[in-house]
């Protein structure tokens, strides 16, 4: 079981990181946004806002070229949850201000606030599990074709329910 669980940890991180990078980069008018969210999100100064928004931007690179190898995928799990665990911190300071900004994590999103907390505990879980397979060695043993086919499947739903956290939440807990 730890097999699945390693490639499915894997293939979501991978596959929600990478739209998360190209998301920001696609044109410059979604670039702008991004750092102007990581401005606020950040609470620095004006000065270093384009240097963080750049770090992110390439830190969330080499994670997704971090997990295209094996050799290199323990070390990718434990990269996204220290960034996670930036990116979480940054969220709930600004989910507490009473005014929370979107953050801009996959282009055009809503306000953040706990919502984007609550997906980036997900996340955080998922490297988790994922790091804890790789100490394991869950990625070395071999997928059959039917469980490497029950795998794209759970990281394609995983993946887009991730993405889209927000307005999955907000059909969820709609009043009727």
């Amino acid at each position: 079981m730890p097999v699945y669980l390693y490639w499915i940890c894997r293939g979501v991180l991978l596959a929600v990181f990478a739209v998360s990078v190209l998301s920001k980069v696609r044109d410059s008018e979604a670039y702008a946004q991004f750092r102007s969210a990581a401005g606020t999100l950040s609470g620095a100064s004006r000065r270093w806002v384009p240097a963080i928004a750049a770090a992110t931007v390439l830190t969330e690179g080499a994670v997704v070229l971090g997990l295209l190898t094996a050799r290199t995928t323990p070390y990718a799990f434990a990269v996204v949850g220290a960034l996670l665990a930036v990116f979480t911190a940054a969220l709930l300071r600004d989910a507490r201000s009473g005014t929370p900004v979107p953050c801009r994590c996959f282009g055009a999103s809503t306000p953040s606030g706990y919502v984007a907390v609550v997906r980036n505990a997900a996340l955080l879980a998922v490297s988790a599990a994922g790091l804890w397979c790789a100490a394991a060695d869950a990625g070395v043993a071999p997928l059959p074709v039917y469980g490497a086919l029950v795998c794209v499947l759970c990281v394609l739903v995983l993946t887009a329910g991730l993405i889209r956290f927000d307005h999955l939440s907000a059909v969820l807990t709609a009043r009727r």
